[in-house]
């Protein structure tokens, strides 16, 4: 698919939108962004990332100086477009409603030339144009992650088996508050078990906000998760932008009243195979006419 170019990537018309403030201006016309809360406070909390701190987004009436930078001007276009739904994101509101945004310049040194940084990476402030009132959203601190953090930005596609899956949930000191290991895998179960194997799939993306495509079933051995794995054939899928949470492979029981697929020990061993059905879930921020996703190598057994 042709990528569409949205005005995120055209530095002269933010530039001309702020008279001459360098701002770079949000998604294209006839796009959809997510919907949200137009923000009309003086502070806005929320996340960039899952792993982002919490930060504050301050307003203020006055416009945009004229030493204000581009975004494209400093930064690739596609990590602008980024930058605008991070930005969007912890403001929260939608995508649209943050018609511009520019980066503000460096951070003055002290008089006597130093200048004060704390631990990790310094903050990009963002400026985001939002009902008329310029927003400093600071974002990619200490130790930077997500698309807005990306000279190429990237989304990926994550599981349970990469976030704590084999994690030994303690309650109290180890060994005495930790649960017993798992038993080994039964060979007969391993045998009888049927994972999930998709190749490619093609995802077409029409609508805004949380969504689930089923990706199929499988049978488990043991009900334990030993794959759940795929990528985008696209890291950064033409015409459509997601929430910093990437999107997730999420497996769960057919079984009735079995725990979640979040950790191997509070799931628990079953005998003989566990029947499961998996979905692609996500959450679409910015969507344009014709956009699509594709998913490879998708295992999960």
């Amino acid at each position: 698919m042709k990528r569409v170019v949205s005005r995120a990537r055209l530095a002269l018309v933010g530039i001309v939108a702020f008279a001459t403030a360098g701002c770079v201006a949000g998604p294209a016309p006839g796009s959809q962004a997510q919907p949200g809360h137009a923000s009309a406070a003086a502070s806005s909390t929320g996340r960039s990332s899952d792993s982002t701190p919490t930060v504050t987004a301050t307003a203020s009436p006055q416009p945009i100086r004229a030493d204000i930078r581009a975004c494209v001007l400093i930064y690739p276009a596609p990590r602008c477009e980024a930058m605008l739904t991070a930005a969007a994101e912890i403001l929260g509101v939608a995508d649209d409603d943050v018609t511009a945004i520019a980066i503000a310049p460096d951070p003055t040194p002290r008089a006597d030339g130093v200048l004060e940084t704390l631990g990790g990476a310094r903050a990009i402030i963002i400026l985001a144009q939002l009902d008329g009132t310029i927003h400093e959203v600071p974002m990619c601190f200490g130790i930077p992650s997500g698309p807005a953090c990306m000279n190429a930005p990237m989304v990926g596609v994550r599981s349970a088996i990469g976030a704590g899956y084999r994690d030994v949930p303690c309650t109290g000191e180890p060994p005495d508050g930790c649960p017993k290991p798992i038993p080994r895998l039964d060979p007969a179960a391993v045998r009888a078990a049927e994972p999930l194997r998709i190749g490619s799939r093609v995802i077409p993306v029409t609508a805004l906000g949380p969504q689930e495509v089923r990706l199929g079933t499988a049978t488990i051995p043991n009900g334990v998760l030993t794959i759940a794995e795929g990528r985008l054939a696209d890291p950064w899928p033409a015409g459509v932008r997601f929430s910093s949470r990437e999107l997730s492979l999420e497996v769960r029981s057919l079984v009735a009243g079995r725990p979640p697929f979040m950790n191997v020990y509070e799931h628990g061993w079953w005998p003989g195979t566990e029947a499961v059905e998996v979905f692609l879930v996500f959450d679409v921020r910015h969507v344009e006419p014709g956009a699509t996703i594709e998913i490879r190598n998708i295992v999960v057994g």
